[in-house]
Formats: C-alpha cells, structure tokens, sequence
C-alpha cells in the first residue's frame, strides 16, 4: 500500500456501538476514509468519546459524539480551526485524549483542553516548559510533567501536585537523587510512574485493585517491588481497572482487574502483583508495542506485522470484507476470554490505536525511511539501548 492510499482509509470497531457510525455492524472491523487532501497523519488518538488526528498541514480532524466548543459536527470527519484561539497559529506539538477531553499541546507548551461540556480550557507552561502529557483511555484526568519535574495532576473539578518519594532508597525525595521521571501511566483512579532507572512507583485509590494489593497512596507515588526490576522497562498502559508494562527484552506484565482477561494473565479473578504473561500463543513472540482499552489490551509484535487484541469486545470483532479470511482474522479461546490475532502486514497496515471501548487499525507514516529500517534493526540490541531515551529530529533525516 502506497503511502497516497495509506491515509485515506483505516479500520474501525466500535464495541459497544459508541459513535452510531454503523449499528447493524458496529463490532465488526469496517473498512472507513480519512478525509480527502488531509496530509500525512503526525497523531492520531482515541478517546472514550472521540477519535481525532493532527498532521503535518497543522490540522486537526474528528469524529465525535462529544459536544466540542465552537464546532458543529456535520459529516464523519470534522476540522478543528486553531484561529479560534490565536489569529498567529501556534504549531500543534502533540494531541491527546481521555474520557472527557481534547487535549492540544501546542510548540510554546500551551495546552488547549476542550470538554464534553462545552468548555475551552487553557494552561500554559510557557515559562517551565512540559516534558510530557500523559492520561488514560477512560480517566477523567491528565497529568503533565513538567520540565521541573513537577507533577500536575488536572481535572474538571481538581488540581494539585503529586509527589514521587523513593521510600527504596536511604535519599527520601527523589528530587536529591539523579533519576527522572520516564513515563507515566493512568488508569482511571491509579497511576503507575517509571523512572530513568527503571524503578516503579505507584499512586492513587487503588480503587478496583488496578495495582493489584500494592498499598497505594492518594498523592504519592511510593515504591512498587516488581519481579523484573533488572529489566529495562520500554513503555507502560493503562486501562480502567488494569495496568500492563513492556519490557525491553520483548515480554508484558499485567496486573489488576481481570473478568476480561484483559491484563493478558489467563486467570480468574484479580492479578494482585506483576505477571509475566506465559500463554503457548504467546511463546515466540517478542513484543514491541502496547495499548490499552477499558478494558481490553492490544499486544503488537516486532516490525508491527502482528496484532493480538484481548479482552473487551474482542468476542464479536470480525474481519471486514477485503480481508476476512483466517490469515488475517484469527480468533482464540482461552478460559471464557477471546483473543483476536491480526496479521496487519498481510493488511497493509502498521498501527493499533484504541479508547474507550473501540479500535482502530491504520497507517503510521510519521516517519523517514531512514527512522522506520533504524527501530527495526534496534531490537537486537534491546538488552543495552533504551528507545524513549534516543531523540532524533527526524526532519533533518
């Protein structure tokens, strides 16, 4: 597939028939176009409540059932004009989504948040600068860390300051020792956060036992013993109730809420601590990427030739007509869970993306050649270089 045709369609499933773009096959993947003459996709997001995408003309397109601020939604696909907020329009750094907002980072680290509730909110870390934003697929929240390292926690009604304590080490505060914050991830009340050093820690309610029985703290992220702590941790996800993590050698832990299977642990009932997921399905698979749903978790394999979607709604996905032939479309039985395995090379695609209760397959071509053949090859030295920690402009590429 051309990159010309790579933008134009994706496939779509809609689980619990959120968006009401096709009742009688909501479930199903159905094959669905990118707006004509929409450039090449930077970003693209899902949220419980919407999908959305910005690219390299500084655009962002959407489809939604959300009531967005200032913008009627009139066909599939809809354009958010940036003018609305500044005539000089600043350049789109980012975009994310949760449960009930859109969030935009902007190249100054402003932060334009539309809500479900036909609000305009802005903040700005003009002055500090942002290291990351990150939420959750159905939080109500975000967190933007900050260039201090400070960790602002954000929502409709509430704002205050997490802090992150080494309750490991003999030095107290992190803040007097040289590790930073890598990632974070959120579920929908428990964070889970990552340090340069490969240490977990985690935070919040604990509500649902997302962190398993770690005992958490509302406003403190303390330290989690986990069964891989000499392992380098690649990326972090979080669903409502659940929490898995990647490994640089290739392998996922899951913990938390579990009547889906969706921590990838094939067990009834709660996953109280991290577990390697084992399943003979699994066995020779070196993973690269994750995502997380409500509750569901999508697992893709190196090259992203691989997808396997496990745990909500994943019982009634089925190919769409142009490929639903059992190469393509595999379905597994494990215990009362459904695993979905789907050839994405074999489709011509190369991303997973999902929210809320839905999926989306597409075409990733955010990036040079040169990029793309440079994280390919990068795996066989998984065990000494670290992804997250290599910047690379690649428009200089």
């Amino acid at each position: 597939m051309s990159e010309n045709q790579s933008v134009k369609t994706f496939l779509f499933a809609d689980g619990v028939d959120r968006f009401r773009i096709d009742s009688k096959n909501s479930s199903k993947w159905n094959e669905w176009k990118f707006p004509e003459n929409c450039g090449t996709i930077k970003h693209l997001v899902c949220g419980a409540d919407i999908v959305a995408f910005y690219n390299d003309l500084n655009e962002i397109y959407y489809f939604s059932k959300m009531s967005i601020p200032h913008f009627k939604i009139n066909t599939l696909w809809n354009k958010i004009d940036l003018s609305f907020y500044n005539k000089n329009v600043i350049k789109i750094k980012n975009l994310f989504a949760n449960f009930t907002n859109l969030i935009i980072q902007l190249q100054n680290d402003e932060l334009i948040i539309l809500t479900d509730a036909k609000q305009i909110i802005t903040e700005k870390f003009t002055k500090i600068g942002i290291n990351f934003v990150t939420c959750g697929p159905l939080s109500d929240h975000f967190i933007v860390v900050d260039k201090n390292e400070q960790i602002n926690y954000k929502s409709y009604s509430k704002e205050r300051i997490l802090k992150l304590i080494d309750n490991n080490d003999d030095k107290n505060d992190c803040k007097n020792t040289d590790k930073k914050i890598k990632l974070i991830a959120c579920s929908s009340t428990s964070h889970l956060l990552i340090t340069t050093d490969n240490k977990l820690y985690g935070c919040g309610s604990n509500s649902s036992q997302e962190l398993g029985d770690f005992n958490s703290k509302k406003d403190e992220f303390t330290f989690m013993e986990t069964p891989f702590e000499k392992e380098i941790v690649v990326d972090a996800k979080g669903g409502y109730y659940h929490f898995v993590v990647l490994l640089g050698n290739g392998t996922v832990y899951g913990v938390g809420y579990n009547n889906l299977g969706q921590t990838c642990v094939y067990k009834n009932g709660t996953v109280a601590h991290f577990t390697k997921i084992t399943h003979p399905l699994f066995e020779n698979e070196f993973f690269t990427k994750i995502y997380c749903t409500s509750r569901g978790t999508v697992l893709i394999t190196k090259n992203s030739d691989i997808a396997y979607f496990i745990g909500e709604t994943v019982y009634a996905l089925k190919g769409y007509e142009k490929g639903s032939d059992e190469k393509n479309f595999e379905s597994y039985k494990i215990n009362s869970n459904t695993i979905q395995k789907v050839n994405l090379k074999n489709l011509g695609y190369n991303e997973v993306v999902g929210g809320g209760w839905h999926y989306i397959i597409y075409n990733n071509y955010n990036e040079s050649k040169c990029l793309q053949y440079f994280k390919k090859n990068i795996c066989k030295f998984h065990s000494t270089i670290f992804f997250k920690d290599i910047s690379i402009d690649i428009s200089k590429v």
